[in-house]
């Protein structure tokens, strides 16, 4: 749940209070100037928040002193999906040591996307919450035809393209993509109601209000699903 960068030794040091000791500890480097993993950001809703914070130094991993080797950082994450891992880090000069919960972000990418009234869905990714550092739930409008019931419920990009994040609909809240289909599927055509959203496009994301006007004959709901062995979406039952 982190956004990893490398950073000179002598940075860490100079800027970051990393002990002059450390240099020697990790000693020169095939590639030239020694460098150190850096925390860059924290991904919002997910296990490092709380634990890390941008601009720790990691320097080491389950005890390894781990250096600039973000491959085998990786690595060793991914041997460790579902438990937890214990950093040795640097923050503000104080050497601390933190247990992270590794995640599974595969499991989290998107495997179901709904095709509304002219309008595609699916639930808020970690890369969603990471691009846009968003911490809210609800479900996210990635793409929208012109003229369909959900095409004046914000900014919408070049081809469709949208970053709207719907977080009501109906009076009903929105969780997640099974939220939204439910409330959806209650809905009938013609009927005029609201969405409370997020426009991530604007310069205000606060969440606001937008009219909408059902026409389900345009598009009813259609349900595709990530099928694994075909490596194509498939339309669920």
């Amino acid at each position: 749940g982190v956004d990893l960068e490398l950073i000179s030794i002598g940075e860490a040091i100079t800027h970051y209070s990393v002990p002059e000791t450390a240099q020697e500890e990790i000693g020169p480097s095939d590639t030239g100037t020694p460098k150190v993993i850096q925390v860059e950001s924290i991904i919002p809703r997910t296990s490092g928040v709380g634990v890390l914070r941008a601009a720790d130094i990691i320097y080491r991993i389950n005890g390894a002193l781990i250096r600039d080797d973000l491959y085998q950082f990786d690595a060793i994450l991914n041997k460790q999906v579902g438990q937890n891992t214990t950093l040795d880090i640097y923050r503000n000069g104080v050497l601390k040591t933190v247990k992270v919960f590794v995640e599974d972000m595969e499991n989290k990418k998107v495997r179901r996307f709904l095709r509304f009234a002219g309008a595609t869905f699916h639930d808020v990714t970690p890369e969603l919450r990471r691009m846009l550092y968003l911490a809210t739930d609800g479900v996210f409008m990635s793409h929208v035809d012109s003229g369909s019931t959900f095409g004046r419920i914000g900014r919408v990009r070049d081809e469709g393209n949208t970053k709207i994040v719907i977080i009501e609909i109906n009076g009903k809240q929105i969780d997640n993509l099974s939220d939204f289909i439910l409330a959806c599927s209650e809905l009938e055509d013609g009927q005029h109601t609201y969405v409370n959203r997020r426009d991530m496009n604007a310069y205000d994301t606060s969440p606001t209000p937008k009219s909408l006007s059902v026409r389900t004959m345009y598009e009813g709901l259609e349900v595709f699903v990530w099928n694994e062995t075909e490596l194509d979406w498939n339309l669920s039952e």
